[in-house]
């Protein structure tokens, strides 16, 4: 079997490790076009039940990514000078340049052939391979010159974001609010090594525009934000790396194979930052591609295996279900005989319902906004971020969520899940 992986991210890497060590006669070959120890980007992060499932599938590499990981189980949401603190999580965040490092090393030690600086011009150019793995990122050339069989869609989100890094140390996985004159601005933080922390800044595109940002240089952004988040950095700069300001693009595949070409990572699928890490799921993307081969062995029946397997994300899929189930105990409580009731109801949408304080349909189309309350903090008290979260997991998906409800009469949150 001739394998060709385009692209070595944590996806193709692993991949490649994976289907050498269970198939050393193999001949696996990653091209990647920068150089080995190039990358874009600061800390990845993973939880506690994925590190347990790169245990499960290479000890030596997990052995590698364990003593190199920084490790926190707290979450804090901070608003206001309020710290909501969610315990007992489990996370470990690790430097990218690390964590490319580490697998690099695991695939030469297993005899993956790998090439770097090389720009793949297209898939004709591995013509002789009987497996192309298209593991070439979010702005896949492999997915776009084949637009037509792919059948891709993008849907960009309204808001801005960039990604920096920091010195300074955090204890906990960070949710910085910050109002201003211009708006929310909300950072994104995690430590991912010794005196090394990620800052994504996210804001709405009035926001942004207020602040003069499309207009700013790298350098001039810096200060600006660093001024916002004083009190956070504590003396502490932030730090660029082709830090563009941006709109996340969520993006499906209608199939994520093309004869012996299949997708992985973000060619095949992204996830917004605030609900997953891409690397985890590029790599679990890897983990679902070496199942199918081990299950069905021949190629072209080992990728219709993939092409038609669910992908839904467990761990997003029972926060999805607590958000909403937690927002429909909050508003019962007040409620003499409260009820609460999960189903599937009409055209296959999931549903859970309540008898609660219910809400003014007038203001559907705020339910889903960070902090746009439609009860006041003293009636009903919560972070304001619930739904919010709920509706990006469900679009990670490829689903729809809306709601229905009455003052005083309960409410009623429908959602699918389209995962492809």
């Amino acid at each position: 079997m001739k394998v060709s992986i385009i692209g070595g991210g944590p996806g193709g890497l692993y991949f490649a490790l994976l289907a050498k060590k269970q198939w050393p006669e193999w001949d696996i070959t990653v091209l990647e076009r920068n150089r080995p120890d190039d990358t874009f980007g600061f800390g990845v992060v993973f939880s506690d039940e994925t590190l347990g499932t790169f245990r499960e599938y290479d000890r030596a590499s997990y052995e590698a990514i364990r003593r190199a990981f920084a490790y926190w189980g707290d979450v804090d949401v901070v608003y206001k000078g309020h710290v909501i603190r969610c315990g007992g999580n489990g996370f470990c965040g690790c430097s990218r340049v690390t964590l490319l490092g580490l697998l690099q090393k695991r695939c030469a030690e297993l005899g993956v052939n790998m090439q770097f600086r090389h720009e793949a011009a297209g898939i004709e150019e591995f013509g002789d391979s009987d497996l192309i793995v298209a593991a070439d990122g979010i702005n896949s050339r492999v997915r776009e010159t084949h637009r037509a069989h792919f059948r891709p869609s993008v849907d960009l989100r309204p808001n801005k974001f960039t990604w920096l890094g920091s010195t300074k140390p955090l204890d906990a996985f960070k949710y910085f609010f910050r109002e201003t004159p211009h708006g929310i601005v909300l950072a994104h933080c995690y430590q991912y090594e010794k005196g090394a922390s990620t800052w994504v800044i996210e804001t709405g595109a009035d926001t942004w525009e207020k602040f003069g940002f499309d207009t700013m240089t790298e350098d001039e952004m810096l200060p600006v934000i660093e001024r916002v988040f004083a009190e956070e950095l504590a003396g502490h700069k932030l730090i660029a790396n082709r830090s563009l300001w941006r709109n996340f693009p969520t993006i499906r595949n209608e199939t994520w194979v093309m004869g012996k070409v299949v997708l992985i990572g973000d060619a095949k699928a992204t996830a917004h930052f605030s609900i997953g890490s891409g690397t985890k799921l590029a790599m679990e993307d890897a983990i679902a591609l070496f199942e199918s081969f081990r299950a069905k062995g021949a190629v072209a029946e080992a990728l219709a295996h993939f092409d038609t397997a669910l992908s839904i994300d467990p761990r997003l899929a029972r926060a999805l279900l607590q958000n909403l189930i937690g927002n429909a105990w909050k508003f019962t409580q007040k409620t003499g005989t409260p009820r609460i009731e999960f189903g599937v109801g009409p055209e296959s949408a999931f549903c859970v319902r309540d008898n609660g304080a219910g809400f003014d349909m007038a203001y559907k189309d705020k339910l889903f906004g960070a902090f746009q309350r439609l009860h006041s903090p003293d009636e009903f008290p919560g972070t304001g971020i619930g739904l919010a979260t709920a509706q990006r997991i469900v679009r990670r998906h490829g689903g729809q969520i809306w709601a229905e409800g009455a003052i005083g009469t309960g409410a009623c949150f429908h959602f699918t899940l389209q995962p492809r």
